[in-house]
């Protein structure tokens, strides 16, 4: 069964070989279940990314959202026919994905330092007022108040 699986999965199989040769059939087997539940893992949490993003692009460019099954299955559909076609490209398809999303966060930090300016926080990166046991007493707010997020603070005030 291990050789099966090194053959499909190289780095996946280096994995359980490498166990089943150093530590036994007991570790091998807990390896290999371990690695099926990441994968099983990723997997979910890749359809549902791309569920969510999904259906806020459509909603946002035609109005419409669309079902949560068909875009789990589309994705499922187009990633597993990617991999199953070739390892080399589902590699080239990741890099490139990557190469863009590393240039369009880019492309936000240059847009909002030619917006605001370069400046650092000083009191910030020496970390001055603040303790190991969080913010100092002036900093947090009475109890029993409810705060809005600083998110929603530093949009509205900008």
């Amino acid at each position: 069964m291990h050789f099966k699986i090194c053959a499909l999965f190289s780095i996946a199989g280096f994995a359980l070989h490498l166990h089943g040769e150093n530590y036994g059939a007991a570790v091998s087997a807990a390896s290999a279940w371990s690695l099926l539940l990441a994968y099983i893992a990723t997997g979910a949490n890749v359809i549902g990314g791309f569920y969510h993003y999904g259906n806020v692009l459509l909603r946002d460019a035609t109005g419409h959202g669309t079902s949560a099954v068909f875009l789990a299955l589309l994705v499922t559909a187009i990633s597993t026919w990617i991999a199953w076609r070739d390892v080399k490209l589902s590699a080239r398809i990741m890099l490139w994905i990557e190469a863009i999303s590393v240039s369009l966060i880019l492309i936000v930090v240059i847009f909002v330092l030619a917006r605001t300016g370069f400046h650092l926080d000083r009191e910030q990166l020496h970390l001055r007022g603040m303790t190991g046991s969080g913010p100092p007493r002036r900093c947090r707010p009475p109890a029993g108040r409810r705060t809005k997020p600083a998110a929603f603070t530093i949009a509205r005030s900008g």
